[in-house]
């Protein structure tokens, strides 16, 4: 395979840069190429930077772990939260008005708040400042946009008026095209996504644009036909 990808989850336990160069060591030593960095909101930047820096990753930091995978022949896409699993975002004060539930509505888990709302134009233009900070640190040509597990369609009231006509299917698409948009014409790279979200809006598939790269996060080890990540029966997701 000319692609061959480990990826460490660094939004849940942060490593230390010296750990991470060793992981890059390790995988190289087994011929692996990529390194993708599940980060949600762990990299502190101009527009965002309230995480410790214990629990976080500086610019600089960033910089000196791409600069030594690409040392030793490893490329590093980062994993940045766009849509759903946005709660480093959400929960911090300031931010919160960028998210779907805003006081104390109710969403799929109670009160939250995990999920960007894709209609206010704050949150897109915070989304869009955010990536292209990140985007900076990582010349390789793939940016993850995250996408999955957004739960939460269709609950600000803004949102709300869109259901009628477009469906929570509908508004998903939207907020895919227009990340999209950023991240080809700004950010100058290809879009990648988790593929979850199609379980439940598989009537959004045809209409995806081509030029997005869909990963599976599956817990299966019969990869070949895995349960949907939504809880689905088995299906030849691959075909």
């Amino acid at each position: 395979f000319a692609f061959r990808a480990v990826q460490m989850d660094l939004a849940r336990q942060p490593e230390t840069v010296a750990f991470i160069k060793e992981r890059i060591d390790f995988i190289r030593r087994y011929d692996f190429n990529y390194l993708v960095l599940y980060l949600e909101g762990r990299i502190r930047t101009r527009s965002f930077h309230t995480f410790p820096e214990n629990m976080s990753y500086s610019e600089e930091e960033i910089r000196d772990i791409v600069s030594y995978a690409l040392s030793k022949g490893v490329q590093v896409i980062p994993v940045v939260s766009l849509f759903g699993h946005a709660e480093h975002f959400l929960n911090v004060p300031g931010f919160e008005s960028y998210g779907e539930l805003q006081g104390n509505t109710r969403g799929r888990f109670g009160t939250f708040k995990h999920v960007f709302c894709p209609s206010n134009p704050e949150t897109l233009k915070f989304l869009e400042t955010y990536a292209m900070e990140v985007a900076e640190l990582f010349p390789c040509e793939y940016f993850h946009a995250g996408f999955d597990e957004a739960w939460d369609i269709g609950y600000c009231e803004a949102c709300k008026k869109r259901l009628e006509k477009e469906g929570q299917s509908g508004i998903f698409l939207s907020h895919l095209k227009n990340i999209l948009k950023i991240v080809t014409k700004k950010l100058h790279k290809t879009m990648m996504i988790w593929d979850d979200l199609y379980d439940i809006y598989p009537d959004a598939l045809e209409k995806t644009p081509r030029d997005v790269v869909l990963c599976a996060w599956h817990y299966d080890t019969l990869v070949e036909l895995p349960f949907g990540h939504a809880g689905g029966p088995r299906s030849d997701h691959f075909a």
